[in-house]
């Protein structure tokens, strides 16, 4: 077997990914794909309830959307936090114009 400068670097980038606790999007599994729609529903779902739990009221809503979107720590999450988590917000918004503007009273 002969052993390339390709084949030391892959094996190097490996060993490095392993030893952090991570795996490379390359080497990551087929099942991590699979499980993202899932897991982006219940975040999506987890903040719709803690909205209607909390009773924001749209400018709430609007107010907790805009500074999501300004926190460099929620951003780089990338588009599989972002999105469900904007989605959720949208949908309490919606569901506050179909009940007239008013959010349901506060539970606590």
């Amino acid at each position: 077997m002969k052993i390339t400068k390709e084949k030391i670097r892959d094996l190097v980038v490996e060993q490095i990914s392993e030893a952090m606790g991570y795996q490379l999007p390359a080497m990551r599994p087929e099942s991590i794909d699979k499980d993202i729609p899932y897991i982006s529903g219940a975040i999506r779902d987890a903040v719709f309830d803690a909205m209607e739990e909390l009773s924001f009221t749209a400018l709430q809503a609007e107010d907790f959307r805009a500074r999501l979107d300004m926190d460099p720590d929620f951003t780089s999450g990338g588009q599989e936090t972002a999105d469900p988590v904007g989605k959720a917000v949208e949908d309490y918004l919606r569901k506050l114009d179909l009940m007239g503007g008013k959010p349901k009273p506060r539970s606590k």
